[in-house]
């Protein structure tokens, strides 16, 4: 049999997987702002109690989790803040003509996100997430969006949170509306979608790491972080059409931010996660968001987004070559 015939059934699994995350996560962040009104909740308290603004990362880390495969939990997480860091804002930005200017709501998003990298940092260097440490963790993301709301004196748009609060805003301009009934469906169904697809993933990863013999450091590193990915790579290849790149950059920052934290956090409630040798990757993720920012004084040119989208591709290699 050919190495894509024993690969087959894992990378379809995975691919099914992907597809059911994104449009899981796109259904349930679609919807959550309206079910936040309806039930009376800011629509960050209804993201927290929901799985936030990556709900397919928290769902893919909790089940890996829960199913005995800390390793997966652990890889993905820190695997897709590198894959989004580097791949996704380097697309991006590779796709625009002229500079992005940063501004200073993206530059405390850069800050937050390279201080919470720094945290998960910590929580690895030992090999061993404990629960205390998730819990750290997590309150530690609910201290960040506090002060953020506090500051901006409203709910902080972090990661896909961000394009739904301009998602919301198109649709009360264009005077289209869903019942209450009828969004708490379609957000309970995305939740449903990300749950199942999160599930193929893991199973689906698992396989190529047996086929392939890769071990599952490696997969969850590169295909399960890049399949869990998938919504927020989206969103910002996109953003040259859409005009949102400021938005795209907020996405990514706000990802890595909710990655490092509650993902990492509450996979480690649901069990203690043993995964060692990931403190070189996650130095490599906290410190690329003020790498970025530090360099280009104030301004993304696309050949930022070139040097970055190379990164990745560098990254992909150290990890299979086990640099990394």
């Amino acid at each position: 049999m050919t190495l894509l015939g024993v690969l087959a059934p894992g990378l379809g699994l995975l691919v099914l997987g992907c597809v059911l995350l994104t449009w899981g996560a796109d259904v349930f962040m679609e919807h959550l702002a309206k079910v936040a009104r309806i039930v009376g909740l800011p629509m960050v308290a209804m993201a927290l109690l929901l799985a936030g603004a990556e709900p397919e990362e928290m769902a893919t880390a909790v089940i890996a989790s829960a199913q005995g495969r800390p390793v997966l939990a652990a890889t993905d997480a820190l695997g897709a803040n590198v894959t989004m860091l580097t791949l996704g804002l380097g697309l991006g930005l590779a796709l625009l003509v002229q500079p992005v200017a940063v501004r200073a709501r993206l530059r405390r998003y850069a800050g937050f996100a390279a201080l919470t990298g720094v945290a998960a940092a910590a929580a690895v260097a030992d090999g061993v997430v404990q629960r205390w440490e998730g819990a750290l963790l997590c309150a530690l993301f609910v201290a960040v969006v506090a002060f953020i709301w506090r500051t901006e004196r409203r709910p902080p748009a972090f990661g896909e949170l961000a394009e739904t609060d301009d998602d919301d805003d198109d649709d009360d301009i264009a005077g289209s509306a869903v019942s209450g009934r009828r969004a708490v469906v379609w957000l309970l169904a995305g939740l449903f979608a990300m749950v199942l697809g999160g599930a193929l993933a893991v199973d689906g990863a698992g396989r190529i790491a047996v086929a392939a013999g890769l071990g599952e450091h490696a997969t969850g590193l590169t295909a399960l972080a890049f399949a869990t990915s998938a919504e927020v790579l989206a969103l910002v290849v996109a953003a040259r059409r859409r005009r949102l790149t400021q938005v795209a950059i907020g996405g990514v920052l706000g990802s890595a931010l909710y990655n490092s934290t509650l993902t990492l956090g509450v996979a480690s409630l649901v069990a203690p996660l043993e995964a060692p040798g990931l403190l070189t990757v996650a130095v490599v993720a906290a410190a690329l968001p003020l790498a970025v920012f530090a360099a280009v004084r104030g301004r993304l040119p696309a050949v930022v987004g070139g040097v970055l989208a190379a990164g990745y591709v560098a990254y992909v290699v150290a990890v299979l070559r086990g640099v990394l």
